[in-house]
């Protein structure tokens, strides 16, 4: 049996990589959009990954702007991790939203 919820994981990038989402055993993370915002004066850049591959490589956001990748379908399965990284440890938020699949 397969249950479905929605799901979302939302904060502050850090100028270091840090793990904001490890896929717990029998469950699938369907990654459906992500929004990055930047609140700083000047462009910024951000990086999301999947399983340590950039889904986001370096991607600069405008000064007082956000960027929305939305229509994805993304499996994150099991043990696998989504990590971000931010130019600044200030000023960039991200919201990564999706259906969680747990698998009974």
């Amino acid at each position: 049996m397969v249950t479905r919820s929605d799901k979302v994981y939302s904060g502050t990038f850090g100028t270091s990589e840090s793990t904001v989402v490890t896929v717990v055993a029998d469950t699938t993370f369907i990654i459906k959009g992500i929004w990055i915002s930047n609140s700083n004066s000047a462009n910024k850049y951000a990086i999301v990954k999947v399983d340590d591959k950039r889904l986001v490589p370096s991607t600069i956001i405008p000064s007082n702007d956000a960027i929305v990748l939305d229509n994805l379908h993304i499996p994150v399965v099991a043990t696998k991790t989504i990590k971000v990284t931010g130019e600044v440890a200030s000023d960039m938020d991200y919201y990564i939203w999706g259906i969680e699949e747990v698998t009974s």
